[in-house]
């Protein structure tokens, strides 16, 4: 799967959890954000699939912010069950798109190319106009959770 090589001393935000854990942190984050419109459902998923006996969690769905802003989400998860039973997983694909409703993506997030680059891109948020496209490293990536924080930030605390 993944690579999780990391520089000397960081610690892999996006490593192992076990899964109890990820979506607590994960319904925590949505149920409690300030910039999630709190008037439209959250939609993201936890869908649990097999391929070749090995068990995946696929994480996707709309979140709705504040300003008629979206974040569509589409993430995979790899599994492993420890000797306690307990199951733990880790994203290895990740696609986070941020859009504002009826006119253009502002925010993406992802590494669909190739699970080892990791990408940034932004959009002007007046016109569309595709402003940094950049690669970024793993531990540079944000976690879902952290979406919110960078939309709001990019909307309503600009100078």
């Amino acid at each position: 799967m993944a690579s999780t090589s990391q520089g000397p001393g960081e610690a892999d935000r996006h490593g192992w959890n076990s899964l109890e854990n990820y979506r607590n942190i994960h319904e925590n984050r949505l149920n409690n954000h300030s910039f999630l419109d709190p008037n439209r459902p959250q939609t993201v998923a936890f869908d649990f699939f097999t391929i070749g006996g090995d068990l995946f969690v696929q994480v996707a769905g709309e979140i709705y912010c504040l300003g008629g802003i979206v974040v569509e989400v589409e993430k995979y998860l790899e599994t492993y069950e420890a000797n306690s039973g307990q199951i733990f997983v880790r994203s290895f694909s990740y696609r986070y798109n941020a859009y504002i409703t009826g006119k253009h993506n502002v925010l993406r997030y992802d590494n669909g190319h190739d699970f080892d680059e990791y990408h940034r891109h932004v959009w002007a948020i007046e016109t569309g106009a595709e402003m940094e496209e950049r690669t970024i490293t793993r531990s540079e990536f944000p976690t879902l959770g952290e979406m919110p924080d960078e939309l709001e930030d990019m909307f309503f605390r600009r100078a």
